[in-house]
């Protein structure tokens, strides 16, 4: 019996006519794009390799997290550090520049000093003027010369004293501009700002009379004098100013104290009759006298007439006449100042003289008392 032929299989859906490997064989088709999913996928084993190297990156983050924080603290140190040695840096940078700017000013302070303009003869006797009338009290007129003289030259402390001159002459916003050019100019710095507060207290007082104030402006002022007086030790004017200021209101005791003070401080070297006295003297030696004076007119003589009387008749070796004079000239000064007239070297050639030795030894201990 013959064996029946079974017939291919054809569109199998997992076999193709074209599977056939040309042996009657058929291999399995693979997974083509588009064609069904398994149903049920397979599950992919994680090999022994994979799962240490899971286990070891746990176990390397683990071990991450305390380091993590060394290396945050470490970063917060440095931070700190870094931030105090750039602040030591900027104060030692901020320190030179400082002191490399104060001797740039020192440096100038000295070139100042040394360009400082002279003044000229005309502007000089222009000064001399000024005072003179600021001595006698024709503070106005001082003013303007000063005035003058500063638009001839800007020397320096001009601007004080015409702060001064105007303050006496009551033009009190002109004193008070020329003190604060003063200030500004750092000439006679000291000086003018007392001046400015002596221009504050007046206005300060005229307010207070009108109603009232937080503080006393003599308060105020007399902290000034106080200052002022500190670091300037030797000046007796500040005294002065300080005790009429006390003695306008009513404190009589206190004023004595400052006068007293300022009297004490009051240098008798440089007194206005010494100096004067001793510009007499030079006069006559320069230019001695062709003739003396006479003794009839002796009652009427100040005390420097007097004593260029008794210089002039010691030239002319008339020393009987010399030594009245002498002692009219002591009643007329001050005991201290007569004292360093008598000093003068101008008398030196005539100290031996028998007429004049004693009064030479003994006449600085009579005359006036100290006022």
């Amino acid at each position: 019996m013959q064996d029946e032929q079974i017939p291919p299989i054809k569109d199998h859906a997992l076999m193709s006519s074209d599977a056939s490997n040309g042996s009657g064989v058929f291999e399995p088709v693979p997974h083509q794009v588009g064609s069904e999913p398994d149903l049920q996928p397979r599950r992919r084993r994680s090999s022994h390799s994979e799962m240490d190297k899971n286990r070891n990156r746990n176990k390397t983050s683990s071990n991450l997290r305390p380091s993590r924080k060394k290396q945050a603290s470490r970063r917060k140190s440095l931070l700190v550090v870094s931030l105090l040695i750039v602040s030591v840096v900027s104060s030692l940078i901020v320190g030179f520049l400082i002191g490399r700017e104060w001797k740039t000013r020192q440096v100038v302070v000295k070139v100042a000093s040394n360009d400082e303009v002279l003044p000229t003869s005309e502007v000089m006797a222009q000064m001399d003027a000024a005072f003179e009338a600021l001595r006698v009290g024709d503070s106005h007129k001082a003013m303007i010369g000063f005035q003058n003289a500063q638009g001839q030259q800007p020397l320096f402390g001009l601007d004080y004293l015409v702060a001064e001159a105007a303050f006496l002459s009551d033009e009190t916003q002109l004193a008070h501009e020329a003190a604060e050019r003063a200030v500004t100019k750092n000439e006679m710095s000291s000086e003018a700002i007392l001046l400015l507060d002596m221009i504050n207290f007046n206005r300060e007082k005229v307010s207070t009379d009108r109603g009232p104030q937080f503080s006393a402006p003599i308060d105020t002022l007399e902290s000034s004098f106080r200052k002022y007086a500190a670091s300037h030790p030797s000046d007796s004017k500040v005294y002065s100013l300080w005790g009429e200021l006390l003695r306008s209101q009513g404190a009589y005791k206190s004023a004595m104290e400052k006068f007293r003070r300022g009297a004490l401080r009051a240098d008798s070297r440089a007194g206005f009759s010494l100096l004067s006295a001793k510009e007499g003297l030079s006069r006559l030696q320069s230019e001695p006298s062709k003739s003396g004076h006479s003794l009839s007119e002796i009652t009427a003589m100040t005390g420097e007439q007097a004593l260029e009387a008794a210089y002039s008749s010691m030239q002319l070796k008339n020393l009987t006449d010399s030594l009245q004079f002498l002692e009219r000239a002591r009643d007329c000064y001050d005991d201290v100042v007569f004292r360093e007239i008598l000093k003068d070297p101008a008398f030196d050639p005539f100290r031996s003289e028998p007429q004049l030795k004693g009064f030479f030894k003994k006449g600085s201990e009579h005359g006036k008392s100290a006022s």
